[in-house]
């Protein structure tokens, strides 16, 4: 009907526009890291990357990656999927279970060839019907909306997204996320910001920009140059400092004292509130405020 039509538009409008967003982080991007970057104002937060066929075999590991804490505001979570059954499968499992997420990310963006080989990644953004089936069935076996995360193309000198991108709304999809560079370029070379525009106005759907931002002057700079984008999706940006997203919200640089770096934050503190791999990351900030306690002793 026009009226779900109007609310499905409100509620992506909601999730999606206007937002500073933290990557998907593999391996870094873990509940303690993302509740720091909660903490210096990102808006949406988003799990490590789980393989959906690792989540349908239960794997308690893999289920620890989507892990929400209650100081993220806004949390999606990421998954790698290669065949439809197995997102129809995850979508009513989740759908049942209760578990916290504000919305789902397919990665088709992950250059990694183990990951393209197994069908994931970019390696499902090559298969426009793979991905519209996996997308239609995360759409319609469970409530919450889907969002699909991907690169230019295969190639940076002859980019292809331009030729899909329209058709993600038809297939159910709520936004999408562009990594302007190619799956050959994985982490080199400069985004193409200027293709990340061209595909933004192809499409009705929020787009979040993602791709060497470091600093509130690189957002001024791409909202001028970029009006058409939505959102932005910080990563190393974020890693290198997690208060960038304070910096664009006050526009001004920040420069932190070496007592606040990291994992100094209160943030990080509660060890029985994080799983193992945040365990490890406390007892290195512990032991590191210790050295400097001492050090400021001498």
């Amino acid at each position: 009907s026009v009226e779900q039509k109007r609310e499905n538009a409100a509620k992506r409008d909601d999730l999606f526009r206007n937002k500073l967003i933290l990557s998907p982080l593999t391996t870094v991007g873990n509940l303690p890291f993302r509740r720091i970057c909660a903490e210096y104002g990102a808006d949406n937060t988003v799990s490590e990357m789980a393989m959906i066929y690792n989540l349908n075999r239960t794997q308690p590991s893999e289920w620890s990656l989507l892990r929400r804490h209650n100081s993220e505001g806004t949390f999606g979570i990421q998954v790698a999927v290669a065949k439809d059954w197995d997102a129809e499968a995850f979508a009513k499992g989740i759908a049942a279970s209760g578990f916290s997420y504000d919305y789902i990310d397919i990665n088709c963006g992950c250059p990694v060839d183990m990951i393209v080989s197994k069908g994931c990644g970019c390696g499902l953004w090559e298969k426009k019907n793979r991905l519209r089936s996996i997308v239609k069935a995360l759409v319609d076996f469970q409530p919450k909306p889907v969002s699909i995360k991907c690169r230019i193309g295969d190639d940076e000198n002859d980019p292809q997204l331009h030729k899909h991108i329209a058709d993600y709304e038809t297939w159910g999809a709520s936004a999408v996320t562009i990594h302007g560079r190619s799956r050959r370029q994985r982490y080199t070379k400069m985004a193409n910001w200027d293709y990340v525009e061209q595909c933004a106005r192809l499409t009705q759907l929020p787009v979040i920009g993602n791709g060497d931002i470091m600093s509130h002057i690189d957002i001024q700079e791409h909202k001028q140059a970029c009006p058409t984008i939505d959102s932005y999706m910080m990563g190393r940006g974020a890693l290198i400092k997690p208060w960038v997203f304070q910096e664009i919200k006050e526009q001004r640089a920040i420069d932190m004292s070496s007592s606040c770096l990291l994992y100094t934050s209160d943030a990080a503190d509660e060890e029985d509130s994080v799983d193992l791999g945040g365990r490890r990351i406390i007892k290195k900030k512990k032991k590191w405020k210790s050295k400097t306690k001492n050090k400021e002793e001498r």
